[in-house]
């Protein structure tokens, strides 16, 4: 045997024991896994609680009345903060905020906490600077949370059959209100893989979701198109005769349903603080009214009964 053929035999064998070596050790970490190594292992794995985002209400042609965007909200890890003057000063010149409002957010008197809020809801152009100026967010220990917004697309419109929800994303009014368990939506839990650095690591199998919910959509029979004439020619009247308030609904008459629901004055429900009370009544549904001309039929009923008259005679409107 020459010795080519030698040297060849032997890379095999130390292939082969390297190999068996390899095998040997996945084996036992397999079947006799070592706590330590686990509680290693779980250190690179984290979960997520995503928050939940409500459903969409739409109207009857799929036109949006209501609907979620997804927004950022900053926090910061101080202790992962190397420049601190540095990202105040940062901070300050993006967010509008003064220095000392930002001071005791990225020093905090308590050095050892992790987790503060910097600004709960950012403007799409303040995420988009920040996250252009900050390449690697953990450097600065910033970090950019998902928060869903409630927004109503067209500010007034149906603002009283849709309602509005509170602080804490419960429906208070209108279908907001009463489908509030259907439109809510779970909040969802992801679990993902990090770095040795603590950054997610984003791969066509991660995150796994844990939990996810769909979206819960609401179709009303009322007409967007329809909804808006309705409401310009209520406030045009209500104004020209100087009314307190004026409310129409438009029915259709072989299905029942209603195709417009208004009331003047309204209310924007995305700016709530700038919305009265008397505004935010939905007098169509909560107000009485007198019968007026309906009750013509009680009074032309008794008139046959007692045969006052007749169903051929003829009575003038005066023009009414």
């Amino acid at each position: 045997m020459d010795k080519s053929k030698k040297r060849i035999q032997l890379v095999f064998v130390m292939i082969s024991i390297a190999f068996l070596m390899v095998l040997g050790a996945v084996l036992k970490l397999q079947l006799f896994p070592n706590p330590k190594t686990v509680d290693l292992a779980k250190q690179y794995i984290d979960v997520k609680d995503l928050p939940p985002k409500r459903g969409d209400i739409l109207d009857r042609n799929g036109n949006p009345l209501a609907t979620t965007i997804e927004y950022d909200r900053l926090c910061v890890d101080p202790v992962e903060v190397k420049d601190k003057e540095g990202l105040i000063r940062l901070l300050s010149k993006e967010l509008s905020m003064s220095e000392q409002e930002l001071r005791p957010k990225v020093i905090p008197e308590d050095q050892n906490k992790r987790y503060v809020k910097i600004k709960n809801l950012l403007t799409r152009q303040e995420s988009r600077s920040l996250k252009a100026i900050v390449k690697r967010p953990k450097d600065y220990g910033l970090m950019f949370e998902p928060m869903p917004k409630r927004f109503y697309p067209n500010k007034t419109l149906a603002s009283h059959a849709i309602g509005f929800i509170d602080a804490s994303a419960d429906g208070k009014d209108g279908v907001e209100g009463y489908y509030d368990e259907y439109i809510k939506t779970a909040s969802s839990r992801i679990r993902y893989q990090k770095d040795n650095k603590g950054n997610p690591i984003y791969s066509a199998s991660n995150p796994e979701f844990l939990s996810r919910s769909k979206d819960n959509i609401i179709y009303l029979t009322i007409d967007k198109d329809i909804q808006y004439h309705v409401e310009r020619e209520l406030k045009v009247a209500v104004e020209k005769w100087r009314a307190l308030s004026g409310t129409v609904m438009v029915m259709d008459p072989y299905t029942g349903e209603i195709l417009a629901l208004a009331n003047y004055p309204d209310y924007d429900p995305n700016d709530l603080k700038e919305s009265a009370n008397f505004a935010m009544r939905n007098r169509a549904v909560t107000d009485m009214f007198e019968p007026g001309s309906t009750f013509k039929i009680v009074t032309a009923a008794i008139a046959l009964k007692d045969k006052v008259t007749d169903l051929k005679e003829k009575f003038s409107g005066e023009h009414g």
